[in-house]
């Protein structure tokens, strides 16, 4: 061993490198294994005055700059990096990252591209570009917000603040009252330490010394009546410091609850979920407080740190704790970071990333609450988000006011709270008549909020009426007036943002074409009475919305020359059930026409037999008449792209049962392969015979049948398996 440590060094000597120069850099980098930033520093920069184009040297700068979020040094080591014939694709991203930081958006469009041609299967190359080429939109509702820091904020490090009482609890590294100073490598500072404040004083002090020990504790949350608290802490307990097998202490998550009679908090306990191995931390409590949210960088994630949940459960003794942690998908998570969620009083999930489009650093997003879970997120622009680190923002009416936090007016580091105010918008609704453009009185509009029930405005009058609507959330105003169409058009937070008006257009219900159309259950034909179907003008926002009769027919009057978009909602059993959307056109239909529509919908569960599919006697290759048959299948197939299915072919009888099963099954992967071959995925179709197993009349061994009795069992067919 010895003598291959000599090999080595005097392979480096030769290349260059002193003896001097090995010696410090294997202080350098011990230093920066242990996360003693400040001391590798200045070795490594000595270093590089007398090996200049060193490319280790700036890879492990880079790296350190990265973690104590100084961009401008962290730019000029990947300056240097980017210009080497051979670039690696994670310097091309973090080279973005640190010019967006910086602001210079302009050379980060450039990066963010060149990192997109190395890694196209990274949603972030592509998705920055295109948001900085539109960096305005970012700007578009800046006037709305008043942002102003909060008055407890000093030159230590605040953040991540949570609502306690009439209290703001936050984590802090001042050292004013600790006895013992304790520094932290990493950043040369005290440890974190929970701090209590008013929102309007400048005094501030340790919110428990039953929580707060000489390593990091906090962000915080609470449960409702604020007699539980979860927060993060270094992963301390009993006096023992767990570390990860790389020999890293990583966060974990802790319990406490108050006790009234002795005025503390007791039975501090790690939550179960926690792992030595990884970090889980950032709590956020449901309003119910039955779920509880939290970034991780356990396995199996989609990113560096992502949002979980874990659902509160009761064990078989009756003691309380949390489930396994379910990632919360990629609708939330990115290859980035999530970090710190709050969940507000609706319900909504706010978050910071910066694997989503922002201006620099971790963005504030608020995703809005649905059935399914989260609906998309959206930044809600500058000033909430800044080109520097803005993040852990709590509210207590859905963003109209609350607290972030942000190292915004700071070199890097030192992050400072702020308050936030951004009152609802008002916006104007005016309905009127399409063809005079005059107002229409007496209307009433509806609206709702994802989905929820609809609030709803009277307006006696022709003028306009205002509104207030909730920046951050998407809304419908649907429209019902006597002698006119019921109309209704749909608005995203981002429209919202551009408009001070709402036009609502009405047309009388006077129009040239007429519709028939029938909803059904494709398994069985029968009619399905009671769907809404929604009618939309591609040419205008507008839709209409119908009902489906008892016979689940629906009829409407469309205009002339047009293109229409028709689709079905809140069908029976949604989530299982589907009807995919039909474009049809009146273009060249004569006055006074009757356009005639059908509208299949498919259910998890559907057995529908396809017709006309024969094969020859003995075989199972597919044959021309049936490539047509199975045609319609592939369209199908293309229509609902989250569908997967059973494709199940049968025999009649006669033969021998396991020569019938055999046929068969061979019979049903053939018609698989024909779809695969036409660019279904194998995933979305399972083939397999069931020879004469499921004969569908009497006509089993030994019965005499007619050639039309024993065909109706040769029959080839699909089972709907899941719909998304």
């Amino acid at each position: 061993m010895r003598f291959k440590l000599l090999i080595i060094c005097l392979l480096i000597c030769r290349a260059g490198y002193s003896q001097d120069f090995i010696r410090k850099k294997k202080l350098a980098d011990g230093y920066n294994t242990s996360f003693d930033f400040y001391k590798a520093i200045p070795i490594y920069d000595q270093l590089l005055k007398s090996h200049p184009d060193d490319s280790e040297l700036y890879e492990k700068l880079a790296s350190i700059y990265d973690h104590l979020n100084d961009s401008q040094n962290a730019e000029k080591c990947y300056t240097f990096l980017v210009s080497k014939k051979e670039i690696k694709p994670e310097y091309m991203l973090n080279y973005a990252k640190a010019l967006s930081k910086n602001g210079k958006y302009d050379q980060a469009v450039l990066w963010y591209g060149k990192y997109m041609e190395a890694q196209p299967s990274d949603p972030r190359g592509g998705s920055f570009s295109e948001a900085y080429r539109n960096l305005k939109t970012f700007f578009r509702d800046s006037a709305s917000f008043v942002i102003k820091k909060a008055p407890f904020s000093t030159k230590a490090d605040e953040f991540s603040p949570a609502y306690f009482g009439g209290s703001i609890i936050f984590s802090c590294d001042r050292s004013d009252y600790s006895k013992v100073h304790f520094t932290y490598n990493w950043t040369q500072s005290p440890y974190l330490d929970l701090y209590q404040a008013k929102p309007d004083t400048k005094d501030a002090k340790p919110f428990s010394k039953d929580l707060n020990s000489i390593y990091h504790e906090g962000p915080v949350t609470f449960t409702k009546n604020q007699d539980t608290i979860v927060f993060t802490r270094s992963n301390y307990f009993r006096s023992h410091l767990h570390k990860s097998s790389e020999g890293i202490n990583k966060l974990s998550l802790f319990q406490s609850v108050w006790d009234a009679g002795q005025k503390r908090w007791i039975e501090l306990l790690p939550l179960l979920i926690n792992n030595d191995q990884y970090s889980v931390e950032h709590p956020a409590l449901s309003p119910d407080g039955g779920k509880l949210y939290f970034a991780s960088d356990m396995p199996g994630g989609l990113g560096e740190m992502d949002l979980y949940v874990s659902q509160r459960i009761t064990g078989p003794n009756g003691e309380k704790t949390w489930g396994t942690p379910v990632n919360l998908g990629s609708g939330i998570n990115t290859p980035g970071n999530e970090l710190f969620p709050f969940i507000d009083q609706k319900g909504n999930l706010w978050y910071a990333s910066n694997g989503i489009p922002g201006l620099g650093g971790l963005d504030i997003f608020f995703s809005g609450k649905s059935k399914e879970g989260f609906l998309k997120p959206i930044n809600p622009g500058y000033p909430m988000n800044t080109r520097f680190d803005d993040f852990g923002f709590i509210t207590q009416n859905e963003g109209e006011e609350g607290f972030l936090s942000s190292n915004r007016n700071n070199s890097y580091g030192n992050d400072d709270i702020y308050s936030v105010s951004r009152p609802f918008r008002k916006l104007v609704v005016w309905v009127f008549d399409a063809r005079t453009k005059q107002g229409i009185a007496s209307t009433q509009v509806d609206v709702l909020e994802n989905g929820a029930a609809p609030e709803s405005i009277e307006n006696e009058s022709a003028i306009p009426v205002a509104l207030k609507v909730n920046p951050f959330k998407s809304y419908q105003f649907r429209v019902n007036k006597a002698t006119y169409k019921t109309c209704s058009v749909d608005l995203t937070s981002d429209q919202l943002l551009t408009m001070d008006t709402i036009k609502i257009p009405l047309i009388r219900d006077e129009l040239l074409i007429n519709l028939t159309g029938l909803v059904y259950a494709a398994n069985g034909k029968k009619p399905l009475p009671g769907c809404t179907v929604v009618i939309r003008q591609k040419s205008n926002l507008i839709n209409t919305l119908i009902k489906s009769d008892l016979q689940g027919l629906f009829y409407a009057k469309l205009q002339p020359e047009a293109d229409y978009e028709i689709g079905i909602v809140n069908i029976v059993a949604e989530g299982k059930c589907s009807a995919a959307e039909m474009k049809i056109t009146t273009k060249g239909l004569l006055k006074d026409s009757i356009f005639h529509l059908a509208i299949p919908v498919y259910c998890v569960g559907d057995v529908i037999v396809m017709e006309d599919i024969y094969y020859d006697l003995n075989k199972y290759n597919i044959r021309p008449d049936a490539a047509r048959v199975l045609g319609n299948l592939l369209n199908l197939m293309n229509d609902y792209p989250k569908m997967t299915i059973e494709l199940r072919s049968h025999t009649d009888s006669r033969a021998s049962a396991a020569y019938n099963l055999k046929l068969s099954d061979n019979r049903a992967k053939s018609a698989a392969e024909y779809l695969f071959s036409k660019g279904i995925a194998r995933n979305r179709i399972i083939g397999r015979g069931y020879g004469e197993t499921m004969l569908i009349n009497k006509c089993s061994d030994g019965v005499p049948c007619s050639e039309e009795e024993h065909q109706r069992n040769r029959r080839t067919e699909f089972k709907i398996l899941k719909m998304e």
